[in-house]
């Protein structure tokens, strides 16, 4: 089996570097002087995927028909090297298809869980703009109802300047909490 795999190995090297060899002959041919040319090498790197995928297909196509002409024979003995390659190749496959599976599955839950967390997203954001409106009509509501009284003496401004600076402090401290999502009880 280890023999195989090396044989795969080599067999996969030699033919890279047969289409790398026919991809700079083909460059040459179109009168591209240099290889070093960005436009080149995007054109090789292409071309190079072109067939790669397109033996891709032809090896899968003749899996299955090696696979199905296999199990129509109903039997489990591999003859040929081909044989046991197909039925690697058909778990292989297999295995493919599963882990696809999986990350459909794991892809679909994450656009879920990206869709309720926009929706979260635009419900918390509802909420900080109803409590900032809300909290400015109580701010107004008390200015109004309340007249500061007048101070008759320096002293007692500077206390009520004092107490007025730490209602405001702790407004901002609240709507920091509420804000940040503060949770004492974490």
């Amino acid at each position: 089996m280890e023999r195989v795999l090396e044989l795969e190995r080599d067999h996969v090297q030699l033919h890279n570097d047969l289409l790398s060899a026919l991809d700079k002959l083909y460059l040459l041919q179109l009168g591209h002087g240099t290889l070093k040319d960005r436009e080149a090498d995007n054109t090789l790197t292409i071309r190079r995927q072109l067939q790669l995928s397109l033996e891709k297909s032809s090896a899968i196509l003749r899996t299955i028909q090696r696979m199905s002409r296999l199990q129509d024979h109903s039997n489990n003995d591999f003859n040929t090297t081909e044989d046991l390659l197909a039925s690697r190749l058909s778990n292989l496959m297999q295995q493919n298809y599963e882990l696809d599976y999986k990350v459909k599955e794991l892809l679909e839950r994450e656009e879920i869980a990206n869709q309720q967390l926009l929706h979260e997203r635009k419900r918390y954001f509802n909420l900080i703009a109803k409590m900032t409106e809300t909290s400015d009509k109580i701010h107004k509501q008390t200015t109004i109802t309340t007249p500061n009284p007048i101070a008759h003496t320096l002293q007692d401004q500077e206390k009520q300047d004092i107490i007025d600076q730490n209602e405001q402090i702790q407004e901002l401290l609240l709507a920091l909490k509420i804000h940040g999502g503060y949770d004492p009880l974490s």
